[in-house]
């Protein structure tokens, strides 16, 4: 009788454990779950960091190493994981597309490009306006 006694008690602990690792495994798959963000293929994912990466530097629109602001990387189509809601907003924005048998020009001197396009004709579509600076091959802010 007391060998089967000591049997429940081993299995009673055996279960214990393995509940308790079952509940870390629920948790981390909960907390890596609710990071993940999902990015259509028509679109991208403009990035926000709220809080952890410092303050901005004055007069910078684009935070480059990780400040807080918007990134200058977005997130191309795809899953993206450690996204933590409450730390970052993601607003997910259709790609512009250029359709066959026209052209998409980019350019940092709109103002005068635009003039000469719309002149001749040609719709033209700016999303952007300003003096941009580049800092280590990185766009960094408009500074005009």
């Amino acid at each position: 009788m007391e060998n089967v006694y000591q049997v429940r008690q081993n299995f009673g602990k055996g279960i214990s454990i393995l509940i308790g690792i079952a509940i870390v495994i629920a948790v981390i798959a909960i907390a890596i779950g609710s990071s993940l963000v999902s990015i259509d293929g028509s679109k991208v994912g403009i990035v926000e960091k709220k809080f952890g990466g410092g303050k901005l530097s004055s007069g910078r629109i684009l935070a480059v190493d990780g400040e807080n602001g918007i990134q200058s990387q977005v997130l191309m189509p795809g899953w993206h994981f450690f996204y933590w809601p409450g730390q970052y907003d993601i607003t997910k924005v259709k790609v512009t597309e250029i359709k066959e048998g026209y052209v998409g020009i980019g350019t940092v001197c709109s103002f005068t490009l635009n003039g000469v396009l719309t002149g001749r004709g040609i719709p033209v579509h700016s999303i952007f306006g300003g003096l941009l600076e580049i800092e280590k091959g990185k766009p960094s802010r408009f500074v005009e």
